[in-house]
């Protein structure tokens, strides 16, 4: 009888050793499959990493390439829009001038100066005027063999103008407000109609500026204090402070 319980404890203890193996062999093979699917979403995680990585570097140099694009088309309609106005002026004014590009331009001074690519050796001279596709800015005030410095239309650079169709109704341009981007068309006849939409151009007085180039449109007219002239606020025919291309005017002899 003792030897059958003994051998009943053995069996016991055997069947109990192989379900413990087998329970171990089953958490190892479970820990080591955890581990591989760790390893597996780390490698996804890395790979999904150098995609972005790449897409980003595609994505920028996309954008980069439509910056250059949009800045050469920008740049060609400039360049067109010269070349319109410059046409315009020989065959309606029988003006000549001469094409120049903006090569310098000082934040300080940015509304009061600027530097141009054209000298002496391109024919430039002291007080030619000076304007953009679409304005009059101002003068050719400093020259240098290649290059050239020009004065924007200020307090200390005035112009006579005159309103489009109205020969009689004259004021000077003495003034730019860049807060306000408003040129003002002071010293005009109290008596003188002036309506809102009006375009103010150059009279040709003065010797400096040739008739017929815009300069601005008339946004506001005020009265003076004393109620003897009028004041009139332009909006600029020019934009003053964006000035890439210009048109040097030589004088009409």
């Amino acid at each position: 009888m003792r030897k059958k319980v003994l051998f009943l404890i053995v069996i016991f203890i055997l069947l109990l050793v192989l379900v413990s193996i087998q329970f171990f062999n089953k958490n190892i093979e479970f820990a080591h499959g955890k581990q591989l699917k760790i390893i597996e979403n780390i490698e996804d995680l890395t790979a999904t990493n150098e995609e972005n990585k790449a897409l980003k570097s595609r994505l920028e140099k996309q954008d980069e390439l439509e910056a250059k694009k949009d800045l050469l088309e920008k740049e060609n309609k400039e360049l067109e829009a010269i070349l319109k106005t410059t046409n315009k002026l020989k065959e309606e004014l029988d003006i000549h001038s001469i094409q120049g590009t903006v090569i310098q331009r000082n934040i300080k001074t940015w509304y009061e100066k600027l530097i141009i690519s054209k000298g002496k050796n391109d024919g430039v001279k002291e007080s030619m005027a000076v304007m953009t596709s679409t304005g009059l800015i101002g003068k050719i005030i400093e020259v240098e063999d290649n290059s050239s410095v020009v004065q924007l239309l200020n307090q200390q650079n005035q112009v006579s103008g005159i309103i489009e169709g109205s020969e009689n109704l004259t004021g000077i341009i003495d003034d730019y407000k860049q807060t306000d981007n408003q040129l003002h068309f002071s010293k005009i006849d109290i008596d003188k109609k002036i309506k809102i939409g009006q375009q103010v151009i150059s009279s040709g007085n003065g010797g400096v500026y040739p008739k017929g180039i815009p300069i601005g449109k008339i946004t506001e007219v005020q009265t003076d204090n004393f109620g003897l002239t009028q004041t009139a606020y332009l909006e600029p025919s020019a934009n003053f402070y964006d000035i890439n291309h210009v048109i040097i005017i030589k004088p009409i002899e």
